[in-house]
């Protein structure tokens, strides 16, 4: 417990004098970053009585009421240097209440944020998100005004889209309300690089290690491309700069998070330097910059909430990340970050992905939007229980609309249409502009008159047993399955390891032959393997990707049932999988007879 001769330095900043509209002042000690723990002090305008403080909850871009915290430790409460009383809420337990002493008029909160390992932090680089860091009280986020100053460990950068003050061992950031601090996240780390890529569009670059910055010129290109290709994909811009917030560690703070002016974008130490690194890497930052058009400036209206307390409702997710999902495959592919042969592979993998979810059955894209915080994490049983697929099936049914729109205007005009009308319009600082599902079918039909409402409505909200072909086939393209094996491997494209028999057996296995994850109704299903079983042996070998895949092909050519031996629980058994099928891996094959309209949307739009 903190005593008060150790409180009374850390309460002297927030003591200072006020700026306008009275605000927050938060003062953030992240010195011990390093060991995952940050020091806050926050000094807040309050009258006597009854008082609600809040920890935000609901952040925009997680689709679940996310708030760490559990991370808030060491929490304390001050009125005039003395300890006060407070209280959790017992039902909404992101809610403290606490009773402000007569004769005063702000009260000092202190208490430390504990990250966990291999979460946001680094011993050498570091994420501060805002909403871990701040109680604030009841009100919209608009109209909360907050004074912020970090103080970063010795020798780290800061670098932010938030606009700065002043600089020095502790930086102090201009008055922002607390919408636009908490849509500002920081990151921080001892070796930082910074490259401009267009007019106010930075690459602000940490790496646990400075050889974790090294950055192909073609990649820099790529990025200069991407800046070109979204300007002339949506017509205007509503930002005033642009921060790609990348961090390059193999000990953590991996990210994905999107915003205004900024998106964080955290990927493996070496991603700049493999090509499957730099697919992903194409991948990534192209999908949250996207974001600042889709989900931050247009929003559908039940993802918009007036403060962090009210509940979000993903039923337009599909929209959201949807089509963020697909021009975050289009960008790259337009920009130069990725090869058009590279775009086919990745829709040929989604769709049979979709394919082979056995939750389709009973499951809607709509409901695993509707019940994004519930499908997240797909973990054992995902295929059949179904995840975040609202993503995906969201990219590949809006690579249908988009190639709709072009078959009925003659290729006249395309979704780079709708995308003008719908979230162009002039350039603009931050705002949210909020949308229906009407609005998006009004848009459509005004771009390519059709029935849009039940095109749409069929793809998302209806439950589909058969595989979502409709996409690439409307694009001119077919989905195949030979032995040839997919470009990067049976592993995922984003890696982690372990090997994918999904189109084949059923399964997908992690590096120790432990079994992640399978689909009702396979071969490994009907075999009666389960999640968390261990593969021992394949025949009499031990188990590895590569006896697997030589039981598989063997038995196409009719050597008898792939014989496994597992382990669950500490009981061993022997299982008998009747499949002659052989490897299968998913590929896209041209469609004779019509337009390719895949090709005319990888093509580059803008001038070079």
């Amino acid at each position: 417990m903190y005593s008060m001769v150790g409180l009374a330095p850390l309460l002297a900043f927030a003591l200072v004098s006020q700026s306008a509209r009275d605000p927050i002042l938060l003062q953030v000690n992240a010195t011990d970053m390093p060991r995952n723990l940050i020091h806050v002090v926050e000094s807040i305008p309050v009258k006597p009585g009854p008082f609600l403080l809040r920890y935000p909850k609901w952040i925009p871009g997680n689709h679940a009421p996310s708030g760490p915290i559990n991370n808030v430790i060491n929490f304390h409460v001050l009125a005039n240097g003395r300890e006060i009383p407070w209280a959790r809420d017992p039902v909404e337990l992101f809610d403290i209440r606490v009773t402000v002493p007569a004769g005063v008029n702000r009260i000092q909160v202190v208490f430390q944020d504990a990250e966990q390992p291999g979460g946001s932090m680094t011993s050498r680089l570091g994420r501060l998100s805002w909403n871990r860091v701040i109680f604030a009280p009841r009100g919209l986020a608009t109209d909360i005004m907050v004074k912020a100053t970090v103080k970063p460990p010795a020798g780290w950068q800061v670098l932010t889209a938030l606009p700065v003050e002043n600089k020095g061992d502790v930086v102090e950031f201009k008055v922002a309300s607390l919408e636009r601090l908490i849509d500002s996240p920081l990151q921080m780390g001892l070796n930082a690089k910074v490259i401009e890529v267009a007019p106010g569009h930075t690459l602000d670059m940490l790496g646990d290690d400075p050889d974790n910055l090294e950055i192909k010129p073609e990649t820099v290109q790529g990025m200069k491309n991407l800046v070109a290709e979204a300007r002339e994909l949506w017509g205007a811009r509503h930002y005033r700069e642009y921060h790609w917030l990348l961090t390059f560690s193999g000990f953590g703070a991996y990210a994905g998070l999107e915003h205004h002016e900024s998106s964080e974008d955290g990927m493996g130490a070496d991603t700049l330097k493999t090509p499957e690194g730099l697919d992903g890497f194409g991948d990534l930052v192209s999908h949250e910059y996207t974001h600042s058009w889709n989900g931050k400036y247009r929003r559908p209206a039940d993802l918009w909430a007036p403060d962090y307390a009210t509940p979000h409702r993903g039923t337009l997710l599909w929209v959201y990340e949807g089509m963020t999902q697909y021009w975050g495959y289009v960008l790259p592919t337009r920009s130069g970050l990725w090869t058009v042969d590279h775009l086919k592979e990745i829709f040929a993998r989604d769709t049979a992905s979709l394919a082979a979810r056995s939750g389709r059955t009973w499951r809607s894209v709509a409901d695993t939007a509707t019940s994004s915080s519930l499908v997240r994490n797909g973990g054992p049983w995902g295929q059949a229980r179904r995840t975040q697929d609202y993503y995906i099936e969201g990219a590949v049914m809006w690579l249908g609309v988009d190639s709709t729109i072009r078959r009925l205007t003659n290729n006249k005009r395309s979704l780079d249409d709708f995308c003008r009308k719908f979230y162009g319009g002039e350039d603009t600082g931050p705002r949210v502009v909020t949308y229906t599902f009407d609005d998006i079918v009004a848009t459509l039909d005004s771009v390519a008159p059709y029935d849009w409402e039940t095109h749409l409505r069929r793809a998302m909200y209806d439950v589909h047993p058969a595989p979502p072909t409709e996409g690439v086939e409307a694009a001119g393209w077919r989905l195949i399955y030979n032995d040839k094996p997919t470009p990067g491997g049976r592993g995922g494209r984003r890696g982690g390891g372990g090997a994918s028999y999904t189109h084949d057996l059923g399964i997908s296995l992690d590096n120790d032959g432990v079994i992640t994850d399978m689909g009702i109704g396979t071969p490994a299903d009907e075999a009666g393997l389960a999640p968390s079983m261990k593969v021992l042996t394949v025949g009499d070998r031990p188990y590895s990707s590569e006896t697997l895949t030589s039981a598989i092909k063997a038995a196409q050519l009719g050597s008898g049932p792939i014989v496994l031996q597992v382990q669950k629980d500490g009981l061993v058994s022997t299982v008998r999988i009747n499949y002659r099928g052989g490897l299968r891996y998913p590929h896209l094959e041209r469609m004779e007879g019509g337009p390719d309209y895949l090709a005319e949307i990888a093509k580059p739009k803008a001038k070079r």
